[in-house]
């Protein structure tokens, strides 16, 4: 049987109305944001914002609790 990881797994109880600030979960910390905006900076013409990168990482977080759930 396949080990069950998603007791670790962050919890994703964001909205997708407004998931920044005190709202964003607590996983989802300074640097990860400031990595994401360096990653993914040169990708975009207008300048990416701290919001712009949470909402980034919580989408690419959804995206593979479906995966990981088959």
């Amino acid at each position: 049987m396949r080990d069950r990881i998603e007791d670790k797994a962050p919890p994703l109880f964001v909205n997708d109305a407004s998931i920044t600030g005190n709202d964003r979960p607590a996983w989802i910390t300074s640097e990860l944001i400031r990595q994401t905006i360096k990653v993914w900076q040169p990708y975009y013409r207008s300048r990416l914002t701290a919001d712009d990168a949470v909402t980034m990482i919580v989408a690419v977080s959804r995206m593979f609790e479906v995966i990981r759930r088959g």
